[in-house]
């Protein structure tokens, strides 16, 4: 199970847990996910770093995005502090950035007692 603290965006997850969130991005008010359009939810130790994990979206609910983390994404990882961001590509070309890779959204992966290694 993932915890998110919904003011800062920050993550915490068990390694080798599955976890889930979802997002509704909304331009004016209007949710705006469509077919063709793709969310990348991506993850590094650092900003500079390497991409430790990535995920492409491509199917939305209603305009919604559902990010799942499952058990495989995280087991080669270390336990500690990592960044990420969520950017939406549309099939027009035009990107944004949901949220930004900064301190205040982080992605803290924990030991858990049992070891799925």
């Amino acid at each position: 199970m993932i915890y998110i603290e919904k003011s800062t965006m920050n993550l915490e997850l068990v390694i080798g847990d599955t976890g889930s969130f979802s997002l509704k991005p909304k331009i004016n008010k209007e949710t705006y996910l469509s077919e063709g359009d793709k969310i990348y939810f991506t993850v590094k130790k650092k900003k500079t770093g390497d991409v430790v994990l990535n995920k492409e979206i491509t199917e939305f609910r209603n305009g919604i995005v559902d990010i799942i983390i499952e058990p495989k994404d995280t087991l080669d990882l270390e336990p500690g502090n990592y960044i990420y961001d969520i950017k939406s590509v549309r099939k027009d070309g035009t990107v944004d950035t949901l949220i930004p890779n900064n301190p205040s959204a982080s992605l803290t992966l924990k030991r858990g007692v049992k070891s799925w290694k």
